[in-house]
């Protein structure tokens, strides 16, 4: 199945300054971002300023990895396609910046994971680390970044022969320009996609069942009716909501395209300018985590409109109670 709507996105030209031009927004709004993760978040909640730096660095990443390092072209359903970016000026061949790429997705998912972890566990037992925690947290985060970052392996072990490969695929998919198929970057996955689409199942359906748990472990948490006045348990639902708006919102961009490309496989539908597209919403899903990170968190937004010479509104005074967590009531942040 074929279409050509969406044609002016499908040009490598075209596409390749969108992704420049996000690099540039990229580059200034992750870094703004980053100034004000460190520099106004309270000094108190340190642990809370590492794990949103670190969730912040991972999602920037990404963002920069398919905007400026490689800048895939990817020619669903066929699995198979080219890099434009900078990677390849390098010698890096396509094999590996489409290995890293689909790694880097993975990693920022079981980033945030761990994150919600160690939010999870902060709210029970505060800000004290036991041995046993630490070499928990340790496993923990090996165990779900080894995942992230084998995943693709399978498909890898059994890459079909790329000279033959390329004339099956160009076969079968009549509607994919005959031209791309000798582009000296190309590099053929799978010549079915079933194999990969199994991997990425299997892999996000494993993280997101750690995701929705700590989510339901949090939120349990919260419904517990403990010894803290209502002020607190008030600031811990408000930041809970905020934490829930920050991470859910990239999962949600991200879930368009892979239900776009998993649709594309399965019908076998093609549409290059729709399949750049995608690229560029993936691309940008950091940015914005970003501006909801400095939207949902009262500090961090009151620094921004200080800083911007605006009136602060009265709602925003009492949000701001969610970072001013009394330790005489409790620690659990």
């Amino acid at each position: 199945m074929c279409s050509t709507s969406l044609s002016s996105f499908a040009s490598d030209e075209v596409y390749s300054k969108l992704l420049h031009t996000l690099t540039v927004i990229e580059i200034i709004t992750h870094s703004f971002g980053a100034y004000i993760i460190i520099s106004k978040t309270p000094k108190k909640f340190e642990s809370v300023k590492a794990g949103m730096l670190f969730l912040h660095f991972a999602g920037a990443i990404v963002d920069l990895y398919f905007s400026l390092l490689s800048m895939p072209v990817i020619l669903i359903p066929v699995c198979a396609g080219y890099s434009l970016g900078i990677l390849r000026l390098f010698g890096v061949p396509s094999s590996v910046q489409n290995y890293m790429g689909v790694c880097s997705l993975e990693v920022m998912i079981s980033t945030i994971v761990i994150f919600l972890e160690d939010r999870r566990y902060r709210l029970i037992n505060g800000q004290k680390d036991s041995t046993l925690r630490k070499w928990y947290r340790l496993l923990f985060a090996t165990l779900h970044y080894a995942l992230a970052l084998t995943f693709p392996v399978p498909v890898y072990l059994s890459l079909p022969n790329q000279e033959d490969g390329k004339l099956v695929s160009q076969n079968s998919n009549q509607c994919v320009p005959s031209d791309v198929f000798n582009n000296p970057q190309f590099f053929l996955l799978d010549l079915t996609g079933h194999k990969i689409m199994i991997c990425i199942l299997c892999s996000l359906s494993v993280l997101l069942f750690q995701m929705s748990l700590q989510f339901g472990l949090i939120f349990r948490q919260l419904l517990k009716h403990e010894p803290v006045s209502r002020n607190t348990q008030r600031l811990q639902h408000q930041f809970f909501i905020a934490m829930s708006l920050q991470v859910i919102i990239p999962i949600v961009i991200i879930a368009f395209p892979a239900f776009y490309f998993g649709f594309s496989v399965y019908f076998n539908y093609y549409n290059q300018g729709a399949n750049n597209l995608t690229f560029i919403l993936i691309s940008i899903h950091g940015v914005l985590s970003t501006i909801t990170m400095l939207m949902v968190h009262t500090p961090y937004r009151k620094s921004i409109i200080e800083m911007l010479h605006l009136d602060s509104i009265q709602s925003g005074g009492r949000a701001r109670l969610i970072w001013k967590f009394s330790t005489r009531t409790s620690n659990r942040f």
